[in-house]
Order: structure tokens, then C-alpha cells, then sequence
């Protein structure tokens, strides 16, 4: 419900199968007026010809308006914000917020927006060094139990723990190869993944 002298946008995100042509929607406002009192509704029909080929197209309200809903859902970590940052949204409010800079109100939004960027920067450079760090200490731990393992293996069967279990080995050499071909596995895939956390 929305009281008098109050207003709301809706957005909707409408992704049409083939080639956009005539009407695309209807949609019905249900109201009360304060003059009447009585429950009234508008109807209006959505075009082909309201269809805005690029966001810079549509009015300064409405990409205000969009930039806000895409801001609200990066910062709770919404499934819809996959893949975006406030930093992008930043950067394309930076577009409109000039349209409107005689709206304090779209000010105070850029300023806070911005703060909240920095700080969700902040809080993600932590985690990525702690991951890391665990990431860096899980390697570190796999190699200490691979030079063991192949220690163990060195002294029981006098050979390269390289060269593949034979048959006359004993059951728990061939259950050490088993478990140092994990551990090499491991290693690798941990090895992927502390490069691909390095800075570029």
C-alpha cells in the first residue's frame, strides 16, 4: 500500500523470446483517489516503441531509479547481482547523477554508495588473503606428508617411489603409492588455486 503524495517504481526485467514488435505488456494500476475515494484502475499498454535501445536512452529518473534496485541487490548478495560490483554501478550512476546534481538527495546517495564500495573492497582484500594464507598452509602441510609418505616407501621397498606399485610389493606400499598419488593431485589443484588468488 502507498500512501497519498507517495511514490514507487517497479522494474521489471523482461527478456522477450523473438523480435520486439506492437504491445509487449499490459498493465493494471488498481487505486484510490483522495478526490473520489473510490477504487479506480489504469490500464496501459507497453510498446514496442517504449522499448529504449540503451540504458543512456531512457530517462535520467529511470536510470537513477535502476541504479538504485542494482545497488540494493549487490549489497545484499542477491542471485540477481551475479557478476556485478557497486563499483560498476558507481560508475554508471556517475553517468546520471550529474542530470540530476540539483537533487541533494541523489548526492548523499553517490556518497554513501561510494563509501560502501570502499568498504566492501576492504572486507574482500581480507578474505582473499585469508584465503590465501589457508590456501598457501593446506600446501604446505600436503608436501610435508608427501616427502613422508615417499620417505616411508624409500625405506621399505628401496626404490623410487616414482616408479609404479608392482606386484610384489607389500599392501601397505601400494596403499602409500595410493595415497601419494592423492597428495600430488592435491598439490596441483591447490597450486591452480594459489595462482589464480595471486594479485595480477
Amino acid at each position: 500500500m502507498v500512501g497519498a503524495g507517495h511514490s514507487v517504481t517497479a522494474i521489471y526485467d523482461l527478456k522477450p523470446k523473438g523480435a520486439v514488435d506492437g504491445k509487449i505488456a499490459t498493465v493494471h494500476l488498481r487505486l484510490n483517489t483522495i478526490d473520489h475515494g473510490e477504487a479506480q484502475e489504469i490500464t496501459r499498454e507497453v510498446l514496442a516503441s517504449d522499448h529504449r535501445r540503451g540504458f543512456a536512452e531512457a530517462s535520467p529518473r529511470f536510470q537513477l531509479a535502476a541504479c538504485v534496485a542494482q545497488a540494493a541487490e549487490v549489497l545484499r548478495d542477491s542471485y540477481w547481482s551475479r557478476g556485478v560490483t557497486l563499483g560498476q554501478v558507481l560508475a554508471r550512476l556517475g553517468t546520471v547523477a550529474p542530470l540530476l546534481k540539483d537533487d541533494r538527495e541523489v548526492m548523499e546517495l553517490v556518497a554513501l554508495l561510494t563509501r560502501a564500495d570502499a568498504l566492501l573492497r576492504a572486507r574482500q582484500s581480507t578474505e582473499d588473503d585469508l584465503t590465501r594464507t589457508r590456501t598457501l598452509d593446506a600446501l604446505k602441510d600436503n608436501l610435508y606428508l608427501r616427502a613422508r609418505l615417499e620417505d616411508e616407501l624409500r625405506s621399505h621397498a628401496g626404490t623410487d617411489p616414482a616408479v609404479a606399485a608392482a606386484p610384489e610389493r607389500s599392501p601397505g606400499d601400494a596403499e602409500r603409492l595410493r595415497k601419494l598419488d592423492d597428495i600430488r593431485r592435491q598439490n596441483e589443484d591447490l597450486r591452480h588455486q594459489l595462482e589464480a588468488l595471486l594479485p595480477k
